[in-house]
């Protein structure tokens, strides 16, 4: 309303305000609450970042509730189905603008030492799985600079991986020395059932179609073979 464009110039500025109200145009219908983001976008100092209404469940069910609101990089939506009960997120951030996220944001290209050391305790974690049902040759999705490929190699395993940023990929190959593609893992052109196993680490939640990237899990690993997703603080293999 016009108070509440009143209001909040007097708060964050009339450059800060028509910057978000144009946003919020462009946006659209996808944005349920126009208030509400407004409010999240100026106290974030939110950058114009694309995103999209999922309108169903991979269940197929459109009927969804939601169950709250959180900030990554724009105002999303956590959803349940209320059919199944799987969680997935709505409104997100779409394809090209997570690729962008990834490519611009989320690496620190200025210590890859570090990066990798951090990550040692989930590394071991994951090979104990993958050791335990016998794998030897394995492909990491979301493998950043590939780190956990080059632990993999060091602990005997024959291992590559991807990355939707092409950055990330080429300086995990320059610096690490590993095998890695750039690009989503249903866009790539690997052979199908060449892989034992396929993990994923920290990076399945930010995927835009869960379904469609199973899939491409599926087809890449060899019949009886394993995939191997973390999510934070959860180890999960099947």
């Amino acid at each position: 309303s016009e108070i509440d464009e009143r209001r909040f110039k007097e708060i964050y500025g009339e450059e800060a305000v028509e910057f978000q109200l144009t946003s919020l145009e462009r946006h659209g219908s996808v944005v349920d609450d126009p208030k509400l983001w407004l409010e999240a976008a100026l106290a974030g100092g939110f950058k114009f970042m694309p995103i999209a209404r999922v309108d169903s469940c991979p269940c197929g069910s459109t009927q969804t509730t939601l169950l709250s609101r959180f900030v990554f990089w724009n105002l999303l939506g956590l959803r349940e189905c209320d059919r199944c009960g799987v969680l997935f997120v709505s409104p997100r951030l779409t394809k090209e603008a997570m690729r962008s996220v990834f490519a611009e944001h989320y690496f620190d290209y200025a210590d890859l030492k570090v990066w990798g050391e951090r990550r040692g305790r989930v590394f071991s974690d994951v090979l104990r799985v993958l050791q335990s049902r016998n794998v030897r040759k394995v492909f990491d999705v979301g493998a950043a600079f590939g780190h956990f490929v080059k632990y993999a190699q060091d602990m005997g395993l024959e291992a590559a991986g991807s990355d939707i940023s092409a950055k990330a990929v080429e300086v995990g190959r320059e610096q690490l020395g590993v095998e890695l593609y750039a690009g989503a893992l249903d866009e790539l052109s690997l052979p199908d059932e060449s892989v034992d196993a396929v993990v994923s680490l920290d990076a399945f939640y930010y995927v835009a179609d869960p379904r469609a990237e199973l899939d491409a899990m599926r087809r890449l690993v060899k019949p009886g073979g394993l995939i191997v997703l973390r999510l934070r603080n959860s180890l999960w293999s099947r």
